[in-house]
């Protein structure tokens, strides 16, 4: 017995077909009856043995086909990203949070009191165009049940007690070397100045206000060396003058701010925002696609200085 299992992910139901002895039957069910499938943006064909139908626990398989066939032009059509959710861990810390985040350089375009406490703030990229559906950050306080959550699992590896799990240091160590070890959320700036006014911001809050005393931490890379008029604007620059941490990609330069006033990771910890800037007028930049010659690079070049 084979099920064909077609799933369109723009409505709420779809049509299972029961192969068996060449007869078909359309057997409708509703999607929460799925189980164990991450839908996708586009139609899906699968095989199904172990799925809830009718009270029958039957097997999910995918067909043996293209599942990235399109029967739309993608030259036809434009796909972005929308927006992130974002979440502050305590309710006292949601402006401050907030605050960071237009300091970063983001447009806080709404923001409203919740039912259950805190404030739920929407901020936008894209001062151009304030409510296009995308390019947005959606701000809330870090739901309870996310906090027991990491709070349960800080108690079990004993976190900051002398039973602390080896992992937990380990774990620490990767993320402090490396800001983009782990999830982080990027911004891409069209202009170095306002990278440079950005980066210097935040650091003057965490100089000058409490609420962010000792809650964000900084770095930096420039871009490799070897291009002088590069090398110059970056000698020059209040924020990579001094630098010597370099980025793994030419002609761009990063910057990093770690913040715990953004709940992110497997144990609620901060987030890292990052500063990205591409030099114009070279196809070979640090958002570039790599080649193999630079893929190799990578695998074989040392760890960035420090």
């Amino acid at each position: 017995m084979d099920f064909g299992y077609w799933y369109n992910y723009s409505t709420s139901s779809a049509t299972c077909v029961l192969t068996m002895d060449k007869k078909y039957a359309q057997l409708p069910f509703q999607r929460r009856n799925l189980i164990g499938v991450k839908a996708s943006v586009r139609p899906l064909t699968f095989k199904l043995t172990f799925m809830e139908l009718g009270g029958h626990p039957v097997r999910l398989e995918r067909w043996r086909k293209d599942v990235n066939a399109h029967s739309i032009d993608r030259k036809t059509v434009t796909q972005t990203i929308s927006h992130v959710n974002l979440h502050y861990p305590r309710l006292q810390d949601g402006e401050a949070a907030a605050l960071l985040l237009e300091t970063a350089g983001l447009i806080r375009t709404q923001e409203m009191p919740l039912q259950q406490g805190g404030t739920f703030y929407r901020f936008t990229a894209n001062v151009h165009a304030l409510n296009q559906p995308d390019n947005i950050i959606y701000l809330s306080p870090l739901p309870q049940t996310a906090a027991d959550l990491f709070a349960a699992a800080r108690q079990s590896l004993g976190i900051g007690t002398a039973t602390e799990h080896p992992a937990v240091a380990a774990y620490a160590a990767a993320h402090a070397a490396d800001p983009e070890f782990d999830f982080h959320l990027g911004f891409l700036f069209d202009s170095l100045d306002h990278l440079e006014e950005r980066f210097l911001a935040l650091q003057a809050l965490e100089a000058n206000d409490p609420r962010f005393a000792g809650r964000l931490k900084f770095l930096a890379n420039r871009a490799l060396p070897g291009d002088t008029e590069i090398d110059a604007r970056l000698d020059a620059s209040p924020v990579y003058h001094d630098i010597a941490r370099t980025t793994y990609g030419r002609n761009g330069v990063q910057a990093f701010c770690e913040t715990d006033l953004l709940a992110n990771g497997p144990l609620g910890g901060g987030l890292v925002l990052e500063f990205d800037y591409i030099f114009p007028g070279h196809d070979d930049h640090i958002m570039a696609i790599s080649d193999g010659a630079r893929r190799s690079e990578v695998r074989a070049s040392p760890k960035r200085d420090t």
